[in-house]
């Protein structure tokens, strides 16, 4: 099954669009619960860092600094886009 995957161009794109076009239906519905094998999905948290660089002109405030500590060029880029809007 495997070897006919990877020799048929077909069959590769059947399956990529039936996995990625489950994610069109329902699209209110939570998260799947695969998603929290990958690592965070809350973006509040990576929004932390970038929001007390804007109100308090300073990256670190407290203790809780997962957004710096993960992504910090994600970190950097939202606090861009809240600089320029």
């Amino acid at each position: 099954m495997i070897k006919f995957l990877l020799t048929n161009r077909w069959a590769i794109l059947s399956v990529i669009l039936i996995i990625g076009s489950g994610r069109l239906f329902n699209l209110n519905a939570d998260s799947s619960c695969f998603y929290m094998l990958s690592g965070y999905l809350d973006f509040g948290e990576y929004l932390h860092g970038a929001k007390n660089k804007i109100i308090f002109d300073s990256w670190i405030i407290d203790e809780y600094n997962p957004g710096l500590a993960v992504a910090p060029l994600n970190s950097f880029l939202i606090y861009l886009s809240f600089k320029l809007f």
